[in-house]
């Protein structure tokens, strides 16, 4: 009988099907990710909070955006400069200049 090998993922699985739900606006399928890649015992990156950023802008929450964001820093990670893309490109597309 031959053995089942089962490919563990890894962060950037999660973080493609996160990016591809995140063009949709789907927030609780990225966050669903999230946890999952948490169960799994891996450890979100820039890549992924971007990915969930992004899935707030789309759902027209750019506040909840910027909340990401900032749990992006309490990770001690390092935004990028696609993360604030994200979020200025949010804030010009809601006419909101003085963000």
């Amino acid at each position: 009988r031959e053995k089942q090998s089962r490919v563990r993922p890894v962060i950037s699985h999660y973080n493609v099907l996160a990016e591809a739900h995140a063009k949709n606006g789907d927030v609780g399928q990225v966050e669903h990710l999230l946890n999952e890649a948490s169960a799994d015992m891996l450890q979100p990156t820039t890549t992924t909070y971007t990915a969930l950023m992004k899935a707030h802008c789309r759902a027209s929450d750019v506040a909840r955006a910027g909340m990401v964001l900032q749990e992006l820093k309490h990770q001690q990670l390092q935004p990028d400069i696609i993360c604030y893309s994200v979020l200025n490109a949010a804030h010009a597309a809601k006419g909101d200049i003085e963000a």
